[in-house]
């Protein structure tokens, strides 16, 4: 028969603390990974980032987009009369009804349309705050010890 004696019992101790410190260097790192990856995607995020890294390119967007989104010039074609009167006497004046555009916007639509988009601006960057705190473990979710039981090693 064979005895169990503390040689066989030592290494399996030593294993668990082993197992435990690796376990603990793990949390470490985790956190401090969780802690890259939210400044990365606060980074990310932050459109004052690629300003202050790309000013040109920011610019050379910037334009390119105002060019998109200004409408171009209607081009209104003017007849004399004299053409107007031969047209009308062969029969080929053509007439296209045309719908009027939007009249501008006023100076309420205007104030409306400005504080709309700053609250918009502003709620998205609320949500995106909240967001960067769930990831973020700098803060805990609980008040200290709000979760733990009794007994329950941390």
């Amino acid at each position: 028969m064979m005895s169990t004696g503390p040689s066989q019992t030592q290494p399996a101790d030593e294993t668990a603390d082993q197992l435990r410190r690796e376990m603990a260097m793990v949390r470490r790192e985790l956190g401090a990974d969780i802690t890259g990856v939210a400044a990365q995607a606060r980074e990310l995020t932050d459109w004052r980032t690629y300003i202050e890294k790309a000013p040109w390119v920011s610019t050379a967007v910037a334009a390119a987009v105002g060019f998109m989104v200004v409408p171009r010039k209607l081009n209104v074609d003017t007849v004399d009369p004299a053409t107007i009167a031969k047209l009308a006497r062969q029969n080929r004046i053509v007439v296209e009804s045309k719908p009027k555009a939007a009249a501008k916007a006023g100076v309420g639509a205007t104030a409306f349309s400005l504080i709309a988009g700053l609250i918009l601006r502003t709620t998205l960057s609320y949500a995106t705050q909240k967001v960067a705190d769930f990831i973020s473990p700098d803060k805990p979710a609980t008040p200290s010890g709000a979760g733990q039981r009794k007994g329950t090693p941390q």
